[in-house]
């Protein structure tokens, strides 16, 4: 083989190699993109938690408690935009507001949630180990070198058929 042969075959496996090794890179910035989505929606499930919790608080607060001094009533009877506070109805729909906004509250979360499963079943097509592993098949260069001589016989070969192929045309 000559010395062209060997610096083509050099360079192509190079390119090969850097290719596979790039590939990989961006699988690695794909899943990290992914892990950073799945991350602050588990965060943000967390938060809602909180909300929920304080907003159960407060329903049960309402529902609980029997009797409210006539300041208090007062105030509650403003925050309802009504002109007294009966404590059996009115604490129960002041209570109600709550419970929707709870409830709207849980509808983000398992939006959340799906959308985490999403992400991850996004991660798990091609995770970080199987993508080590294609890399390191890839670029391999023993793997490499065999498939350019290949490549090369293959074209040279299909180069002598189409000559072959002219000539008999002609």
């Amino acid at each position: 083989m000559t010395d062209t042969y060997n610096t083509e075959k050099k360079a192509w496996i190079k390119e090969q190699h850097d290719k596979a090794v790039k590939i990989h890179h961006a699988n690695i910035h794909r899943i990290s993109e992914l892990n950073s989505k799945i991350s602050t929606a588990t965060r943000r499930i967390a938060v809602i938690q909180k909300s929920i919790s304080l907003l159960d608080a407060t329903v049960f607060e309402y529902e609980e408690v029997k009797y409210y001094s006539k300041k208090e009533e007062k105030i509650f009877a403003k925050c309802d935009h009504t002109q007294y506070w009966d404590h059996d109805s009115n604490a129960r729909m002041f209570a109600e507001d709550y419970s929707i906004g709870t409830s709207e509250l849980h509808e983000r979360q398992k939006q959340l949630c799906i959308d985490v499963a999403k992400w991850q079943k996004e991660i798990d097509t091609n995770p970080w180990n199987n993508s080590c592993e294609i890399m390191h098949r890839d670029s391999d260069e023993e793997m490499l070198a065999e498939k350019y001589d290949k490549l090369i016989k293959a074209t040279g070969t299909q180069i002598l058929k189409e000559i072959k192929d002219n000539e008999e045309v002609a």
